[in-house]
C-alpha cells in the first residue's frame, strides 16, 4: 500500500498518471497534439529542516535542473496545517517557455512538494485550478517541530524576518543568478533604414552606404545585395501589423529600452541604452525569440525577481514628491512622507529604478528597489490641492501575471 504525504482532489478534465519517484501525478486530458501537457506532481523527501531551508533547496534545484530558468517569485503560503512557500519560476523548453509553480511544506519529518507546470500561453487559464489544488491539499501523517541545522541553514533576510516575526530566507541574491544579457547583433540607425527600405524588394539599392555593415552582420546573402533569410524575417516583424510591446528601465539618468514585435510564432527584440548626458546614436541590438518566451524575456530585462512584499503606507503620493524622488541622485537625502510606515520608509531609502511596459492597449509603471520590493504606480488623480498618484506594494508574481495578461490582450487585438 502506497503512503501519500498529502491527499489531492480529483479534477474534472485531468487524469492520474504514474511516474517513478512521484507519489501522484495529474495531467490535463485532451491536450492538442504536440502541445505541452499541463501537469501536477506530488513528491516528498524525508527531512527535519524548516521551511526556509526547504524553500532555498527548491530554488537551487530549479536553477540547476532547468538551464536558463528564472525564479520569478517566492511567496508565503499559509493555507495548510503548516506554513509553506509558493515558488514561481519559468524556463525555456525548445520553442516554448514553461512556467513552474512549486509549493513546499516542512512537516518536521518530510518536505512535501507540489509542482505544477504549464506553458506560458496555458498558464493563466490553468492558474485557478493549480491554486485550488494547493489550497485544498491535505497534508498526511504526523506534524512535528522542525530542527535547524546551523551548518546547512540558509542565510536569512534580517529585515523581512523581523517584520514577519518568522524566519524568511534571503532572496536578494537570486536575481544575480539570472541577469539579462542584451543581444550581440548591433545595427546602426543607417542600417535600420536600409533594411526597412529593402522590405518590398528584398535587396539593397546600388551603392547603399549600409552594405558593408549589413554584410559584416550576415544580414545580406554572401556578396550580393539580397537580404538574408534572417534579415527578411526581421523586416517582416518591423511592420505596422505586428504586435508591439515596449519596456524600459530608468536609473541614474540612463534609460534602457527593449522593444518587441510579435508576428506568427516569433518575437523580434531590439535593445538600446541612452543617457540624458549623451546624444542618442539610434543604434540597437536585435535578436529573435519564440513567441512563448516574450513575457519572460521582458521580465528578465526589467530585472524583476523574488522579493518579500510588505504592505506600504501611504496609499498615495503627490506627483511632485514622486518626481523629486525619481530625479534624486544617490547622494541626495530626501525625507520620506510623514505618514510613511516602516515598510515604505525602507522602500523610500533604497535605490529606485523606474520600470515601464507599454502596449497599444495599456501600460504598466513600477518602481523597483534592490531588496525592498516593487511599488505599482497608478495614473495621476485630481484632488483638491495638488495631483496625487496611487501607489501600492506589488508582489513580483502579480507583476508577472499582469504582463502575461497584457501580452495576451495585445495578441487578441
Amino acid at each position: 500500500m502506497t503512503l501519500f504525504s498529502a491527499t489531492l482532489p480529483d479534477l474534472d478534465g485531468w487524469e492520474s498518471l504514474s511516474h517513478e519517484g512521484a507519489e501522484r501525478v495529474l495531467a490535463l486530458a485532451n491536450t492538442a497534439t504536440g502541445a505541452f501537457r499541463p501537469n501536477i506532481v506530488l513528491t516528498s523527501t524525508p527531512s527535519t529542516a524548516p521551511i526556509e531551508a526547504a524553500s532555498s533547496v527548491a530554488i537551487a534545484a530549479i536553477l540547476t535542473d532547468h538551464p536558463g530558468s528564472q525564479i520569478i517569485a517566492v511567496d508565503l503560503w499559509a493555507k495548510q496545517a503548516v506554513d509553506g512557500r509558493m515558488i514561481t519560476a519559468s524556463y525555456p523548453q525548445g520553442d516554448q517557455q514553461i512556467v513552474i509553480q512549486r509549493w513546499i511544506w516542512a512537516t518536521g519529518l518530510r518536505h512535501v512538494s507540489l509542482t505544477a507546470s504549464a506553458a506560458t500561453h496555458q498558464f493563466l487559464a490553468c492558474a485557478p485550478t493549480l491554486s485550488y489544488v494547493a489550497t485544498v491539499l491535505v497534508l498526511s501523517g504526523e506534524i512535528s517541530a522542525t530542527q535547524v541545522d546551523v551548518d546547512a541553514a540558509p542565510k536569512l533576510d534580517r529585515a523581512a524576518t523581523l517584520a514577519a516575526g518568522e524566519p524568511l530566507e534571503l532572496l536578494r541574491r537570486v536575481p544575480s543568478f539570472q541577469p539579462y544579457t542584451p543581444p550581440i547583433l548591433e545595427i546602426s540607425e543607417a542600417a535600420q533604414g536600409a533594411l526597412l527600405a529593402a522590405r518590398t524588394t528584398g535587396a539593397l539599392p546600388w551603392r547603399s552606404p549600409a552594405q558593408a555593415e549589413l554584410r559584416a552582420n550576415r544580414l545580406l546573402e554572401g556578396n550580393s545585395r539580397r537580404l538574408s533569410p534572417f534579415a527578411l524575417q526581421v523586416v517582416t516583424h518591423w511592420d505596422a501589423g505586428a504586435i508591439q510591446l515596449e519596456a524600459s528601465t530608468t536609473l541614474g539618468g540612463v534609460t534602457r529600452s527593449l522593444r518587441s514585435w510579435t508576428r506568427g510564432e516569433s518575437t523580434l527584440f531590439a535593445f538600446s541604452a541612452t543617457s540624458q548626458n549623451a546624444p542618442d546614436p539610434g543604434n540597437f541590438a536585435i535578436e529573435m525569440r519564440p513567441v512563448g518566451q516574450t513575457v519572460d524575456v521582458i521580465l528578465r530585462f526589467l530585472g524583476v525577481g523574488p522579493t518579500w512584499t510588505r504592505a506600504t503606507e501611504p496609499g498615495h503620493l503627490s506627483v511632485r514628491a514622486l518626481d523629486e524622488r525619481l530625479a534624486a541622485d544617490a547622494s541626495a537625502v530626501l525625507a520620506p512622507p510623514t505618514d510613511a510606515n516602516d515598510a515604505f520608509e525602507r522602500f523610500w531609502n533604497q535605490e529606485w529604478t523606474e520600470l515601464r511596459v507599454r502596449s497599444v492597449h495599456a501600460s504598466v509603471r513600477v518602481i523597483a528597489t534592490p531588496s525592498a520590493g516593487l511599488l505599482s504606480v497608478g495614473s495621476a488623480e485630481a484632488v483638491p490641492g495638488e495631483a496625487v498618484i496611487p501607489i501600492a506594494a506589488l508582489p513580483s508574481y502579480a507583476l508577472y501575471t499582469h504582463l502575461l495578461e497584457l501580452f495576451e490582450t495585445a495578441l487578441r487585438g
